[in-house]
């Protein structure tokens, strides 16, 4: 007998970011049950590679048009057809998908299905119900109602507001993200030289604190926040070096442009670093004394969790998807969302309080090292229980 074949449906994507980690994590504990297809919608992913191809058995490709509105209805109609033929060809036992627009795709063809199908909601729910088109809503909200799509949530909050959406709580699934099963101390276990020669090695100047951000260009993350944190510390007297980590974020170009200005406009040149998008980034890690995200709103950021890891102390805005990886006065220190003084406060006050850092760093590395594999763990117990 034939071992099953599980099928994991993503968009398009030209940059690897938190949901491809989040994919590439699932699909390795899928592999050990079962035989993988992969199904990009819309065009071929630049980066497939990135996604390690030697997990899937194959990779389809489906053109469709990326948004759903009444000029792209009949396309969309269309495009369900060839997705069932896909789905019919792949014959799946279950079917996970990762993005929304992917999910609703895999819902409105769910009479193609033999198997159960599963959405990981990497997306904040408020912007999801914040889509201009309230009738495209209701459309996709039906289809995975109809299709019991379940759907797999990376934090409580997000099962609270699907619940006072609508879904059945029988159709939600906790599985939070974690670091992974071998991830350990990175910076805190780093000699104060070779910290030193790192700081050298990437040009990092003299300051009272460095702070390392790994983050898309992207809006939502509050770059231009963190400028103006920065600027307000080293008004206050406060000398800190802002590192952002991460590549510009597709159709966000001016976006990135304008923070580059910003920078050269409050003088801050010379104390904030842009050093693109990294594979890894624990280099980055172990030179800095803090780790920091400013965003409006997450879902469960990698980035965060991978510093808790390495030993640092976090520092973050009071957003959903950041406060729940943040134990404010444990772990690190909460700013309230939006307030770039707020921000700069904190960091004055984990700059002069070198004995508060260690503290923090070190209970956020305890609880990072006690949930390391949490996510691999519920991902083994969801598959053992579908493909019994």
């Amino acid at each position: 007998m034939s071992s099953p074949r599980i099928l994991i449906v993503h968009d398009s994507f030209a940059i690897m970011g938190g949901a491809e980690r989040v994919l590439v994590r699932v699909a390795r504990v899928a592999h050990q049950y079962a035989r993988l297809s992969l199904l990009l919608v819309f065009n071929r992913a630049k980066a497939v590679d990135a996604l390690q191809a030697g997990l899937f058995d194959d990779i389809l490709e489906l053109d469709a048009p990326a948004e759903f509105s009444p000029a792209s209805l009949v396309e969309q109609w269309r495009s369900r057809g060839r997705f069932r033929q896909a789905l019919a060809q792949v014959g799946p036992a279950a079917s996970i998908a990762f993005s929304y627009p992917a999910a609703v795709r895999l819902a409105l063809a769910r009479t193609a299905l033999d198997g159960p199908t599963f959405w990981v909601c990497q997306e904040d729910v408020d912007s999801l119900l914040s889509r201009r088109l309230k009738w495209r809503r209701r459309l996709a909200f039906s289809a995975l109602l109809k299709a019991r799509t379940r759907i797999v949530c990376l934090n409580q909050d997000s099962i609270e507001r699907f619940i006072a959406l609508g879904f059945p709580a029988t159709d939600l699934v906790l599985i939070p993200n974690s670091p992974t099963p071998d991830q350990g101390g990175i910076a805190g276990d780093v000699p104060e030289g070779e910290c030193v020669s790192l700081r050298r090695r990437h040009s990092i100047p003299q300051a009272d604190l460095v702070a390392v951000c790994v983050a898309h260009l992207n809006p939502v993350k509050r770059h231009d926040l963190l400028l103006e944190a920065v600027e307000r510390a080293r008004s206050a007297g406060t000398n800190v070096v802002l590192v952002c980590v991460g590549a510009e974020f597709p159709g966000f170009a001016e976006h990135a442009s304008r923070l580059r200005e910003l920078t050269a406009s409050r003088g801050l040149t010379n104390h904030v670093l842009w050093v693109g998008g990294r594979d890894e980034v624990r280099e980055f890690l172990a030179l800095a004394d803090i780790a920091v995200l400013a965003s409006d709103h997450e879902v469960s950021p990698t980035f965060l969790l991978e510093a808790a890891a390495a030993g640092l102390p976090l520092l973050g805005s009071d957003a959903p998807g950041v406060r729940e990886l943040i134990h404010h006065g444990e772990t690190g220190l909460l700013f309230g969302a939006g307030d770039a003084s707020a921000c700069a406060d904190a960091m004055i006050q984990l700059a002069q309080h070198p004995e508060q850092r260690l503290r923090l760093g070190q209970a956020a590395q305890t609880r990072a090292r006690a949930s390391a594999g949490a996510m691999e763990r519920g991902w083994e117990t969801l598959f053992a229980s579908v493909l019994r």
